[in-house]
């Protein structure tokens, strides 16, 4: 898989990457996902809205596990539909939402799809994401608890360096899921 600005340095390339929290996820976090979650998704009907697109690194490989993906992004990419800005959208695409978030707005990405109505939301996060602060430790224990989190077992390689720096995992909220969050199965390389 070609990476985006693959003409420009690495320091470059992350710059422009960060600037809109903008990262590409490596396909084994996907697949890794998709191996776990795949029957839940299909039982909702097979069709996911990625919100957060990007490039369609992800919607590729959920596609590829046979699922119809409506990929939208507010950034055009060159791929699914740009100019949508999902905590705009005042009508969900699918019952389930699969997506790397930028990492800034994940909370907001919950609440929203929360006020949609919709059934299932995974979002990839950083593995402490629940560790940041008051904020996120209400959010997380009192407003919105996920119904699980599932920690790969492996760290993502999202500058495709071969130097992995960060931990994460799949967080996970399904409608009408209340209580302390299952945690677990751990997700390992495919």
């Amino acid at each position: 898989m070609a990476r985006p600005n693959a003409s420009l340095s690495s320091p470059a390339r992350r710059a422009l990457n960060h600037a809109d929290e903008w990262w590409r996820t490596p396909p084994d976090g996907t697949a890794a996902f998709m191996i776990a979650e795949g029957d839940r998704l299909r039982a909702l009907g097979g069709k996911i809205w990625e919100c957060a697109c990007g490039d369609g690194a992800m919607a590729r490989v959920i596609e590829a596990f046979g699922f119809d993906v409506i990929a939208t992004n507010l950034t055009g990419r060159g791929y699914g539909r740009s100019g949508v800005d999902f905590l705009k959208t005042r009508k969900g695409r699918a019952r389930a939402v699969v997506t790397n978030p930028p990492f800034s707005r994940a909370v907001e990405f919950a609440r929203h799809w929360a006020r949609l109505g919709l059934d299932y939301l995974a979002m990839l996060l950083p593995a402490t994401f629940f560790h940041a602060g008051q904020t996120r430790g209400h959010f997380f224990n009192h407003e919105l608890p996920p119904a699980r989190v599932l920690p790969l077992g492996f760290r993502l390689d999202f500058e495709a360096r071969g130097a992995p720096p960060m931990e994460c995992s799949w967080f996970i909220w399904e409608r009408g899921s209340r209580g302390v969050p299952g945690y677990g199965p751990v997700l390992m390389r495919p």
